[in-house]
């Protein structure tokens, strides 16, 4: 059986209807502490 992989990411950015499943607040919250927590390691 294979693996199911979800690509969020494309060559535009972020992929996904807004208010859905996958883009929703709470992957927007998660995303932005992610961003934040590699602008904070990076010198």
């Amino acid at each position: 059986m294979a693996a199911v992989h979800t690509q969020y990411f494309g060559t535009d950015g972020i992929r996904g209807k807004v208010g859905g499943p996958v883009i929703n607040p709470a992957f927007a919250l998660h995303l932005g502490h992610a961003a934040g927590q590699v602008c904070q390691a990076t010198p």
